[in-house]
């Protein structure tokens, strides 16, 4: 299925003689702004006139990294940009430590795991650990999230901790 594009004609500089800008991105929605602002709106989008020279053109997107570059108007009148999905380092931990952590599926190796993590996609992280019910939570991060992301566990009924007394008695098997 072949969708059509939409385009907002914008009013470009009258006093300059210039050429049609036409500003398509993937995804789209991204907001476009060139020189700070001059010529603005969201994409896809067509700037009727911008003046022949040297521009700046900005692309911000929700979970998207930044697009800051320059513009040498005339080009050949259709810009397509396709964003880049930004990320944020992101450390798993559990609240009881020394735990098997999965990301996606993929094992990562015990606590504390730092990965990647897309921006707006969730993500499936997965905590094992011997004394606790195996834990897994979907979360989707987003540019404001904690750096630190802790999974709660709970021991299991019954379950004794011997790691103090091992501290105490280091010769002593138990």
């Amino acid at each position: 299925m072949q969708k059509s594009l939409v385009f907002t004609e914008v009013a470009g500089d009258t006093e300059c003689h210039g050429s049609p800008v036409e500003i398509v991105t993937v995804p789209s929605g991204a907001y476009v702004t060139i020189d700070n602002g001059r010529y603005h709106g969201s994409a896809p989008i067509k700037f009727g006139n911008v003046c022949h020279g040297k521009h700046t053109l900005e692309i911000t997107h929700d979970n998207y990294e930044f697009v800051s570059e320059k513009l040498i108007v005339p080009v050949s009148g259709r810009i397509e940009k396709t964003l880049k999905r930004a990320t944020k380092k992101i450390t798993v931990k559990t609240s009881l430590g020394n735990s098997q952590i999965e990301i996606n599926g993929v094992n990562k190796g015990k606590e504390p795991v730092t990965f990647s993590a897309p921006l707006g996609i969730e993500q499936s992280i997965t905590a094992v650990n011997k004394e606790a019910e195996k834990v897994t939570r979907n979360r989707a991060f987003s540019k404001d999230s904690d750096s630190e992301y802790v999974i709660n566990m709970e021991k299991l009924p019954g379950q004794i901790d011997f790691t103090a007394f091992k501290v105490r008695n280091p010769g002593v098997d138990i």
